[in-house]
């Protein structure tokens, strides 16, 4: 891999990003994370504004959520891009179950629903951000979970072809045989490995 490429594994948030942190980082990424758990960089949140810490991201994969509010630089960085994408009915869901867990607030089900139109609007949004900045791999949330050694297959053929280099059965390993439906946990929590 070029030192200089950045793995942007993005999408918006609840798409399953998290699972594809662990995925690549088990195929044998190095990865930019403060923890292995979400594999979130806390920075991220700080784009556009401040891009200088992206700089310790070449060479590794970086969680970039997003990107139509945190929108990645385009100028003077290298690129690969795989692109979450999930029902949005079902990520609505893990959307309304987060905030309840984490924060207490209830969301109601007619803000589920608009949680869905702005999900399918906004994924819109970033796939244009995303396609002027480098390649974008679209990946199915609900694929990786039902076939994850194909899934794993076509992502590293993908990544092949830009110079990274992955193990899809090692990344196909770690991936937690479930329904797609949204699950009652935080999985990436009870996964933690750091």
């Amino acid at each position: 891999m070029s030192n200089k490429k950045i793995l942007a594994v993005t999408g918006l948030t609840r798409c399953g990003s998290s699972m594809m942190m662990r995925m690549l980082h088990h195929g044998g990424m190095d990865v930019l994370a403060d923890n292995h758990s979400s594999y979130e960089d806390r920075r991220m949140t700080d784009l556009p504004e401040k891009t200088g810490w992206l700089r310790e991201a070449e060479g590794k994969a970086v969680k970039l959520l997003d990107s139509n509010r945190f929108v990645p630089p385009r100028e003077g960085w290298e690129y690969v891009f795989i692109l979450l994408h999930r029902d949005p009915k079902e990520q609505s869901r893990s959307m309304a179950k987060f905030l309840r867990i984490l924060g207490g607030q209830i969301v109601k089900r007619k803000h589920r629903q608009a949680m869905q139109a702005s999900i399918r609007g906004d994924m819109g949004t970033v796939q244009k951000i995303l396609a002027r900045r480098g390649p974008v791999f679209s990946v199915k949330f609900e694929r990786v979970l039902s076939r994850p050694l194909f899934a794993s297959q076509d992502i590293a053929c993908f990544l092949g072809e830009h110079g990274i280099h992955v193990d899809p059965t090692k990344m196909a390993e770690v991936v937690v045989a479930r329904s797609p439906k949204c699950y009652d946990g935080l999985l990436e929590l009870e996964m933690a490995d750091g």
